[in-house]
């Protein structure tokens, strides 16, 4: 990982930043946390696919940095549920106004999640194990 960053901002990325692009739709809503956005409107905004748009938007309510409201047309809203989170975007937002090289880099040097690989993945569904029934 990079060593530019402080311990917490590598943290958060390492926990809660899957890609570049999902950063900046996290930034859209941290710029404008006042703002309730739909899947549809962020995604016009970033001239990106409203279904993907959706599932990051889905993903960040289920790690706690948004709040996400069923009322009428689902929409998000910047809101970490706690006072790290917050302090940690507020200085990953900085970063990466202000080296955004080196937090690109830190979230390709990110370990991936498991599985890593789809046909590693599928493939191992298949591999034969040895069975230790008699029989």
């Amino acid at each position: 990982m990079s060593q530019e960053e402080p311990k917490h901002i590598q943290a958060f990325v390492a926990g809660y930043i899957e890609s570049v692009i999902q950063l900046e739709v996290l930034l859209v809503l941290y710029g404008s946390s006042e703002r309730a956005w739909t899947a549809e409107a962020l995604a016009r905004e970033l001239r990106i696919d409203p279904a993907w748009v959706d599932g990051q938007l889905a993903q960040l309510c289920a790690k706690g940095l948004l709040h996400c409201s069923e009322d009428g047309p689902r929409s998000y809203r910047y809101q970490p549920h706690t006072s790290e989170l917050h302090q940690a975007m507020i200085d990953l937002s900085k970063a990466y106004a202000d080296r955004r090289v080196s937090v690109i880099s830190l979230i390709y040097s990110r370990p991936a999640e498991q599985p890593t690989d789809p046909l590693k993945s599928f493939s191992d569904a298949f591999r034969l194990r040895k069975d230790n029934r008699n029989g």
